[in-house]
């Protein structure tokens, strides 16, 4: 059960991050979009 809420928290997260990531794309703020989109990938992966 732990678990489970674990995933789902990883997850949400990685969604803040993808979100963070295309808020920045669409303020011209590249390397913060990169940094955003390689951590989401990331909390996806784990």
């Amino acid at each position: 059960m732990k678990n489970e809420n674990l995933r789902g928290f990883l997850l949400l997260m990685s969604l803040c991050f993808l979100l963070s990531a295309i808020v920045a794309l669409f303020r011209g703020e590249v390397e913060i979009s990169k940094c955003c989109g390689i951590i989401s990938f990331i909390f996806i992966k784990l």
